[in-house]
């Protein structure tokens, strides 16, 4: 019988270190490595991500792990992307020929907006030279396989929860006084970052406010012409629906405890920390059909739609189900996607990578 290695020190280079602008303040990596730690992992101080600064580190880094790829690229023009591109991989062969391994969370496969052919160059030079590649859905898993025929790097990590960082600190009543709603409005809810990829347009236009108020909760990613132009015209014109931008964790609170439904008519995507949170405040949803949203909820908890024209269609449906029911369930399957137990689907793979030999996992010597 082998003896587990228990290697106590494993340090991880993330790039980013902190959550890049346009990700919606969302705590991802404070929650992912927060809950890494039991297992002996500790994050490096934050470098540059270059050749030099990552030699100069050899032997105080044992992981550099990639998560947004879109920061590696300078968007100047073509030149500038492709010479991003050049100083990417030189990086990443750099800390390979150093004996650092490489690991990718693929949040994207590609860029949601504007993708250019120096976005594929990216993606390809990650899904080749990484070492184990972390998906957050087995959908996701099987888009990256066209990619990738090493199919023993891609690990599925499913995405936790906010449960502990973001609370519902009001009861409902509270929370519907707060909002100027009554109590018998119907209230839908959107919120998250307004990008055109997420339907927001198509959400604002099926949404006729009849017995109902539509909370529209978020930002731009930047100053946005199509924010201007599409979005605050339609919010203008429906005096049903209310926009308010980017909040606090509290204001997310008090916006989801006072919502009967939430909509996230988003186009396809691979991963979603939106997605988590009706987990936390079991409300029902009205989802876009698309692989992720199938995978990670069912039609006891969402009303799912095709197109554009059955979205009118959904919002009436969602009032069918009943939010206590909903609640129920997904708040049975909370528990199994905290951060402290879906980082155990990882860890063995991370500890691996580190030790060059098959391990036993540290998940029970640590609990």
């Amino acid at each position: 019988m082998n003896t587990p290695i228990l290697h106590t020190h494993i340090t991880i280079a993330s790039f980013p270190r902190e959550t890049p602008p346009g990700i919606s303040h969302n705590p991802y990596l404070e929650l992912f490595y927060g809950s890494l730690q039991k297992y002996g992992f500790r994050l490096f101080p934050q470098i540059a991500f270059t050749s030099k600064v990552i030699k100069l580190h050899k032997n105080d880094i044992d992981i550099v792990h990639l998560h947004w790829l879109h920061i590696f690229k300078k968007n100047e023009n073509v030149f500038t992307q492709f010479a991003s591109l050049f100083q990417f991989v030189t990086t990443i062969l750099s800390a390979k020929f150093s004996g650092i391994k490489i690991v990718w969370t693929c949040h994207n496969i590609l860029p949601h907006e504007n993708v250019s052919l120096a976005d594929y160059g990216f993606l390809l030079s990650t899904v080749l030279l990484s070492n184990v590649i972390i998906c957050h859905s087995e959908s996701a898993k099987k888009r990256i396989f066209w990619f990738n025929f090493f199919f023993r790097k891609i690990v599925v990590m499913p995405h936790g929860t906010y449960d502990g960082y973001i609370q519902a600190t009001y009861t409902r009543e509270q929370a519907r006084r707060l909002l100027n709603v009554s109590p018998d409005t119907y209230v839908y809810l959107f919120f998250g970052l307004i990008r055109p990829y997420k339907g927001v347009t198509e959400l604002l236009d099926a949404f006729s406010g009849n017995d109902g108020k539509l909370f529209v909760v978020g930002s731009p990613l930047r100053e946005d012409p199509y924010f201007e132009k599409e979005i605050i015209p339609r919010i203008k014109s429906n005096p049903a629906i209310k926009y308010s931008p980017a909040c606090s964790r509290l204001d997310i609170g008090l916006y989801f405890t006072a919502t009967d439904a939430v909509v996230y008519p988003f186009e396809s995507i691979t991963s979603s920390g939106s997605y988590m949170l009706p987990f936390t405040f079991g409300a029902p949803l009205v989802l876009k059909r698309n692989p992720l949203a199938e995978e990670m909820f069912n039609e006891d908890e969402a009303v799912f739609y095709d197109s554009t024209k059955d979205l009118s269609r959904a919002l009436a449906d969602v009032r069918k189900l009943k939010r206590e029911k909903v609640c129920q369930s997904l708040e049975s399957r909370a528990k199994n996607l905290a951060w402290s137990e879906v980082v155990k689907t990882v860890v063995p793979s991370l500890q691996k990578l580190v030790h060059h030999q098959q391990v036993a996992s540290l998940t029970k010597a640590y609990e």
